[in-house]
């Protein structure tokens, strides 16, 4: 089972991402991005979050499923927040955040200070300590102006979306004179990555501490 249908209490880990996004006041719907596999699973979701507005079938790589839900954009949409269904530990009021932000920066990126030693590494050694005053922890959510995306889909090809790891990779390499707004952020942003995740998470979300 993907990790983003885990269960938690009596909800997946999607539920309580979902949930969080549904209480913020400037979100006014979600579109929901899943495997062919699990359409059946959104839709039981889809029926517990009205705001949950529409099904995206995902793509073969994270990038390739942000370029699905950009296509699958409705003309009217004017600011799109991308989020992976296991971060479920960003507020509503970060979504809310990025809204007001999108009025004024067309790009905005979470990011988190570097608060230990960065090092260039090569074949297992360190070549050089940076500055850290210049690094960030960069996560998601990204919020963007959805003519950013609508570009960025026009502009990318296809592999590009497949092989480049990050969205705002794609935006630097196709779209270099995009701005791109710093949400600087101590808030906790904790992704499910791996197996014993979920017992961490589990723990915090339903205060099993």
């Amino acid at each position: 089972m993907p990790k983003q249908f885990c269960s938690i209490g009596n909800r997946t880990v999607t539920e309580y991402t979902v949930e969080n996004a549904g209480n913020a006041q400037r979100i006014d719907e979600i579109y929901l991005v899943v495997n062919s596999d699990f359409l059946g699973l959104a839709e039981t979701i889809q029926s517990k979050y009205p705001k949950i507005s529409k099904i995206v079938e995902s793509g073969l790589t994270k990038n390739d499923s942000i370029r699905n839900s950009i296509l699958a954009l409705e003309n009217d949409i004017e600011k799109a927040i991308m989020i992976p269904a296991v971060r479920p530990f960003v507020t509503p009021q970060v979504f809310d955040d990025y809204v007001g932000l999108l009025d004024v920066h067309r790009v905005v990126a979470f990011c988190t200070p570097v608060l230990g030693y960065a090092a260039r590494v090569a074949d297992k050694r360190i070549s050089e300590i940076l500055d850290r005053r210049f690094i960030r922890i960069y996560k998601s959510p990204v919020g963007y102006d959805t003519k950013v995306l609508t570009d960025l889909v026009e502009t990318a090809p296809r592999k590009d979306f497949l092989s480049m790891e990050s969205d705002l990779e794609l935006v630097l390499k196709h779209l270099p004179d995009t701005d791109i707004f710093l949400y600087e952020s101590e808030a906790f942003n904790y992704k499910i990555t791996y197996e014993g995740d979920i017992t961490l998470a589990s723990r915090l979300l339903l205060k099993d501490f």
